[in-house]
């Protein structure tokens, strides 16, 4: 397996708190780390799995569990780890 770098956008600010946190590691987020800058939140997530879709997929799923008012409105990457996934 492979680790997955990527970093999840979040619609809406300000929800991100310590017991937001702490329900997330409780979700399984454990390779998680929250923050927010500019009234932003966003999650970024070093994740092991099989593909970069699996990665996502088991993370958005996990995080829009936690809370409903959690919602990922989009993922960000790096161009070198997009680039390993497509060619």
């Amino acid at each position: 397996m492979k680790t997955y770098e990527f970093i999840l956008k979040l619609a809406g600010s300000a929800i991100i708190d310590e017991d937001l946190t702490n329900r997330l590691y409780d979700a399984g987020c454990d390779d998680c780390f929250c923050g927010g800058r500019c009234g932003e939140d966003w999650i970024h997530v070093s994740r092991e799995a099989e593909n970069l879709q699996t990665a996502i997929r088991t993370v958005v799923k996990q995080v829009e569990s936690v809370d409903p008012r959690l919602k990922v409105k989009f993922v960000e990457f790096e161009l070198d780890e997009i680039l390993e996934n497509i060619l």
